[in-house]
């Protein structure tokens, strides 16, 4: 499929990405499909190859397309907004305690795989982590992308540690954060017009703590960046009463005193 050049210079990540959904929606590129290369795309916008590598990054963050190493990025059906029903019971989150649960888990685990991996950083996955990174600031103001959450970013700033069991502990605790009981947060979180650019300053400087090698500030970021996912959720429960009480009553066990 050919692509119209662009004219305009504002929000051209924006622009190059809402055409190629455009064409994955109307099948041109089917699911499983490679996009044309960066080079091709790039030709085809008149536009830098930077800009197309910054939209890409935005349909990968949107989850709708993945990035291959060594192969480009390729069409995926958009992941599901609460996949747990493809989990062995002993793995789904069946209440709002097991949630919070979850979130006291990743709070103790996550930061720390951070800091790990500000120490030796995998370079490879810290490019990638950036590419996400600028991919979500272009997401979060392009509604027909449809973001609904930033675990992708996640996953990707833990892919820099260089710690294996650290790192697949980490991410398994990330996988389970998709479930039910953190869908409504989840969504009222990504509706509001500031937070998930918030959101998106907390994972630069997370990168950025990375990228400098600074093991406590990258720890920080990542506490700072889920006491607000906390925050959040316990926000977003008030016309829930007696389920925000159980999430009040499980936050307050939460281990502040051990964070910064």
């Amino acid at each position: 499929m050919q692509f119209d050049a662009l004219t305009r210079a504002p929000q051209v990540s924006q622009s190059i990405s809402t055409q190629i959904l455009e064409a994955i929606r109307a099948g041109a590129y089917p699911e499983g499909t490679r996009l044309p290369t960066e080079v091709e795309l790039a030709r085809q916008f008149g536009v830098s190859r930077p800009s197309v590598r910054e939209a890409l990054a935005a349909l990968q963050f949107a989850g709708h397309v993945e990035s291959r190493r060594g192969y480009g990025s390729v069409v995926v059906h958009p992941r599901p907004v609460a996949p747990q029903a493809t989990k062995p019971p002993e793995h789904q989150l069946r209440t709002a305690r097991d949630a919070v649960d979850l979130l006291e888990a990743r709070l103790l685990v996550e930061p720390y795989a951070l800091a790990v991996a500000a120490a030796d950083p995998d370079r490879q996955a810290l490019a990638e982590a950036s590419d996400l990174i600028r991919g979500m600031s272009v997401a979060v103001d392009e509604p027909d992308l449809h973001a609904e959450t930033d675990l992708l970013v996640h996953r990707a700033l833990l892919m820099v540690c260089p710690n294996r069991s650290l790192r697949a502990t980490a991410l398994s605790l990330i996988d389970r954060s998709m479930d039910l009981p953190l869908l409504p947060a989840r969504l009222k979180a990504w509706a509001a017009p500031v937070l998930p650019h918030v959101w998106t300053d907390q994972h630069a400087a997370a990168h950025a703590a990375l990228a400098a090698g600074d093991a406590a500030a990258a720890r920080a970021a990542s506490i700072g960046h889920l006491r607000s996912v906390v925050d959040n959720i316990a926000a977003s429960l008030v016309d829930e009463p007696e389920v925000g009480q159980q999430v009040a009553d499980a936050l307050r066990r939460l281990p502040w005193s051990v964070l910064p």
